[in-house]
């Protein structure tokens, strides 16, 4: 049954700030199990410490991160300069007689609406 060491850290992907709380987190047959239930999975008793193994390696390799310095690294969200390319939503008078020829050709309205087919 492995354990990893987790850092609470001001900032996802930061070094922990001095004197930051260490939390230990067990790895077990329970924790499997209980993901496997959140996540609605059906995993075979015998794929069970295997699950164990491998979520505990990936923890581990996870965990060198901690390791790395980011001081003076600013946080970002994503890694290019992509920005939004569409407008901003703005309200518009839409002149009240083109409003009422356009609602004319619509085939089903209720309280105002416009009433589709349902999508899935």
């Amino acid at each position: 049954m492995a354990q990893r060491r987790a850092v609470n850290a001001d900032i996802a992907g930061s070094n922990p700030a001095p004197g930051a709380k260490i939390i230990y987190m067990k790895i077990d047959k329970e924790f499997v199990t209980r993901i496997a239930d959140l996540s609605m999975l059906i995993i075979e008793e015998d794929d069970i410490l295997g699950y164990v193994k491998d979520m505990s390696d990936i923890l581990r390799y996870m965990d060198q991160l901690t390791e790395v310095d980011v001081n003076g690294v600013d946080p970002t969200n994503h890694v290019t300069d992509l920005h939004s390319v569409f407008r901003e939503d703005m309200v518009r008078d839409y002149p009240s007689e083109k409003r009422k020829n356009l609602l004319a050709e619509v085939p089903v309205m209720e309280d105002g609406y416009v009433v589709v087919p349902k999508t899935v």
